[in-house]
Order: C-alpha cells, then sequence, then structure tokens
C-alpha cells in the first residue's frame, strides 16, 4: 500500500485549483443555459471546496497548538511545511 503524505500547502493548493475549476465550470453551464441540476452540481462541488479551506485551517491551527506543546512535534511540523 503506498502512502501519501502531502503536506498542508499541496494539499491547500489542490483545494484551491478544485475551487477554480468548479467556479469555471459553473460560469461555462450558465452561459450555456444548462439544466438547473448541472449548475447545482458545480455549485457544490464549489462549496464543497470551501468547507475544505475551512478544515485545512483548522487541521493547521491544531497542529499549531501541538507544535507549541511538544518539542518532537514542532520538528516534525517544521519539516511538513
Amino acid at each position: 500500500m503506498i502512502a501519501y503524505a502531502w503536506s498542508m500547502k499541496q494539499t491547500l493548493v489542490a483545494v484551491i485549483l478544485g475551487i477554480c475549476l468548479w467556479t469555471i465550470a459553473l460560469v461555462v453551464e450558465i452561459a450555456r443555459s444548462a439544466q438547473s441540476s448541472t449548475i447545482w452540481i458545480c455549485v457544490v462541488g464549489l462549496a464543497l471546496g470551501l468547507l475544505g479551506i475551512a478544515d485545512i485551517a483548522r487541521r493547521n491551527a491544531s497542529a499549531r497548538k501541538k507544535a507549541s506543546l511538544s518539542p518532537r512535534f514542532e520538528q516534525q511540523y517544521r519539516e511538513e511545511l
């Protein structure tokens, strides 16, 4: 089994890229006068991306708190960034 260890910055870039792509898809579908279900799919994708950013911020704050409590974790946290 392959483990993928992404840093928080890489995860944030991926989520922002996804948000941009969902926004482009939404604009294209609105311009095409697409069905409402297709437009809603784009809106939900965009909303989930925004929730993803909030989750990344929460995890980052939690990691910083742990880093301030444990010198060993602080070193690991700095290497990840």
